[in-house]
């Protein structure tokens, strides 16, 4: 096994779930704030802040996460161990 294939593998059993966790945790804040937002709004509440805060740190999340996995595409590519081009045994068998 090559360093590229080894880079490869890495990035495709580790870094890339990680990087859909944290999308994903960040997605749920956002929902969350969201939901804050709306409740305190329809309760007539003048402190909507906490909601709001929730949100703009869910949006910051969700693109902190987009671009980690862009520079991590860019750098693997350059480097030539693109996960996408390699083929990963499965169960004995190649997909």
């Amino acid at each position: 096994m090559t360093i590229e294939q080894a880079l490869g593998k890495f990035i495709t059993v580790l870094i890339d779930p990680l990087i859909t966790l944290g999308f994903a945790a960040a997605l749920l804040f956002f929902f969350w704030g969201l939901f804050q937002f709306m409740v305190s709004v329809s309760d007539g509440q003048t402190d909507n802040s906490v909601g709001k805060s929730h949100m703009i740190w869910g949006l910051v999340g969700m693109t902190i996460m987009f671009s980690v996995g862009g520079i991590i595409n860019f750098i693997t590519s350059t480097v030539g161990a693109n996960p996408a081009d390699q083929q990963i045994e499965i169960d004995g068998g190649f997909r």
